[in-house]
């Protein structure tokens, strides 16, 4: 409650771009789930645009593969896991490979993402002499190989949230709105939106959907404020 009513983004607070927030912002990255019903629009609605496995897909676009048109976790389940494990499991044993879970990292689920990903090729690319150099060419020095990976795809990801994120401001000042963008929640976007701003909202998810790296899913949910924020 002492803080400013003003979200002040910081995108050097993380070794890897990640946004953070400044000292007497608006906690609006850390504050707990409970608090958001709180967080009301100036306008109408709020509208959230979420990458579906945001860091999935970076890492697919990075290796040049095409992406999924279905949920990124039913893919590893189809694909990966052979239908062993649930979609639960799958996120888990992803995430824990690509942060370097030692435990995972020798489990059978680790060494079935290993054949699937060729970690050396992404390390030969884009990691030399203990930096890593991204395809936005932000450079993380002194980086470990264990660590290399995991801040190539975050690193990456965070940047195209940021670009998409520009290219959403862009649309709507282009079109002499009061909607706005409200706040980037990691790796979802949130709108402040105008009930006859709908009519843009296609147009937007098209624009949040169209990267570097292919075509990603986009999850969208709207509510009256951002606590309650649902699909549909």
């Amino acid at each position: 409650l002492a803080c400013r009513p003003k979200v002040c983004y910081n995108q050097f607070g993380t070794v890897t771009g990640r946004l953070t927030t400044k000292k007497n912002s608006f906690p609006i990255l850390t504050m707990p789930r409970s608090f958001r019903k709180s967080i009301t629009p100036h306008n109408d609605l709020f509208v959230e645009l979420d990458f579906n496995g945001a860091e999935i897909r970076t890492l697919l676009g990075l290796l040049g593969r095409e992406q999924p048109t279905k949920d990124i976790h039913q893919y590893h389940m189809d694909e990966v896991f052979e239908r062993s494990l649930d979609r639960a499991s799958a996120k888990q044993a992803f995430f824990a490979w690509l942060y370097g879970s030692k435990k995972h990292t020798s489990s059978l689920e680790g060494k079935k993402l290993d054949a699937f990903y060729s970690k050396k090729d992404l390390l030969d690319q884009y990691y030399n002499n203990g930096t890593v150099r991204t395809p936005y060419k932000k450079e993380i020095k002194n980086t470990s190989k264990h660590h290399a990976l995991n801040y190539l795809i975050q690193s990456t990801t965070a940047e195209l949230v940021l670009k998409q994120s520009l290219k959403i401001n862009h649309y709507l000042c282009s079109k002499d709105s009061e909607s706005f963008l409200a706040f980037i929640i990691h790796d979802a976007v949130i709108l402040d939106l105008k009930n006859e701003d709908l009519k843009y909202l296609e147009a937007v998810q098209h624009l949040m959907a169209s990267t570097n790296f292919g075509n990603f899913n986009i999850n969208i949910k709207k509510g009256k404020t951002l606590g309650d924020l649902r699909f549909g």
